[in-house]
């Protein structure tokens, strides 16, 4: 095969892989820690053999593989790391905030965020977590540069999950905010109901966010927390399942609600919620009528 040749065919199997090889996803040193045992691989299938009990969230979010590996350093804690492909990087948005964020941006991927030796990030359709099981002096610097090296062996593209974008920026708390794309997510952040009022399909997304009235609506800030809940429905019949799906919600818990689809519950906050063309927007426990109002009207203000 002529050397040209050779060339374009290395150049093709790079690009179907996605990423650089597998030697260079982990790197061989990192400050003194180095692998303790091969690199372990696991697809979707097999993942629940890896975390068990979590697994579950990845795959609602259309994990298609994961990558570990373990690094050891002598009278130094081990260090973890985990690469997940979750298929699109929607799918890594929501794998990253499927947690609360509360620790500092470490700079890394799109978003990052560590504390001490914990460090997590997403880049493109990759969600990375990179963990010391202990601490000590060198541990948080070796945990950031093992997330930087790995970073860098990963692809870019794709951005948040549009949905993402439709949230109002007033008051939000970004370290409590979640991409669901099933009933069974959405209740693990705020549990709605038992059954699944919202229509759950393939290419229906959503995130929940918190928010609140005052302050800088950052983690720690002040105010009353209420929850934004956001809904999109695909396709040309998006508005008609949109439409049905708020009217689920007002009968299942708003049935008495007013003209503006506001209800004063019994712990004395206020639920309402709105159909805005193929969108579904749910605002729970505000502490007013006026401001769940007023977080309706901004959905639908972004909307124009």
């Amino acid at each position: 095969m002529p050397a040209s040749a050779v060339v374009r065919l290395m150049i093709l199997l790079v690009a179907m892989t996605g990423c650089a090889g597998p030697e260079a996803l982990f790197p061989a040193d990192v400050d003194g820690w180095k692998p303790a045992a091969p690199e372990e691989s696991y697809t979707a299938a097999t993942l629940h053999q890896y975390i068990d009990g979590a697994a579950e969230v990845y795959l609602a979010l259309g994990v298609t593989g994961a990558r570990a590996m373990r690094y050891a350093r002598e009278a130094h804690p081990e260090i973890i790391a985990d690469v997940f492909d979750m298929g699109t990087s929607a799918g890594a948005y929501g794998a990253y905030h499927h947690d609360v964020r509360t620790g500092a941006s470490a700079g890394i991927g799109a978003e990052s965020d560590q504390d001490g030796g914990t460090l997590a990030f997403w880049k493109g359709r990759h969600f990375v977590s990179v963990i010391a099981v202990g601490g000590g002096p060198g541990v948080p610097e070796a945990v950031a540069t093992l997330g930087r090296r790995i970073a860098a062996a990963l692809p870019d593209g794709g951005g948040p999950p549009a949905i993402a974008a439709r949230l109002p920026e007033a008051g939000l708390d970004r370290s409590r905010l979640h991409y669901v794309t099933n009933h069974t997510l959405l209740n693990r952040h705020f549990f709605v109901a038992d059954k699944d009022l919202f229509g759950f399909r393939l290419g229906v997304e959503g995130v929940v966010a918190a928010y609140r009235t005052g302050g800088s609506g950052e983690a720690g800030g002040g105010g009353e927390p209420y929850r934004l809940l956001l809904i999109s429905y695909p396709g040309a019949a998006g508005g008609e399942a949109a439409a049905a799906a708020g009217a689920r919600v007002r009968a299942a818990f708003l049935a008495e609600a007013d003209a503006g689809g506001a209800l004063l519950l019994e712990n004395g906050r206020w639920t309402a919620a709105r159909v805005i063309g193929p969108l579904l927007a749910v605002v729970l426990d505000a502490p007013s009528r006026e401001m769940a109002i007023a977080a309706l009207d901004s959905v639908q203000a972004g909307a124009r």
